[in-house]
């Protein structure tokens, strides 16, 4: 059971998996192992609308996300 307080900007969503054997012996996907090499386009692209809605979806906790714990540029 996972109990997790109501969020206005959350959709929150869980599920359970089953493997048939233990994980370290199942052999990976080839495509999922093209991800991981260095010179691989990256899966997920980043942009102002999500940006602006992480930060409003921090900022209903009390965070503030522009404030002194902003992440350094470098």
């Amino acid at each position: 059971m996972i109990t997790v307080e109501p969020h206005p900007l959350l959709d929150l969503s869980a599920f359970l998996t089953e493997f048939p054997r233990s994980l370290g012996e199942v052999a990976p996907l080839p495509h999922l192992m093209d991800l991981l090499s260095a010179d691989s386009p990256a899966p997920l692209r980043s942009s102002d609308e999500i940006r602006l809605t992480v930060r409003d979806m921090l900022r209903h906790g009390g965070f503030k996300p522009t404030g002194r714990n902003k992440p350094a540029s470098e």
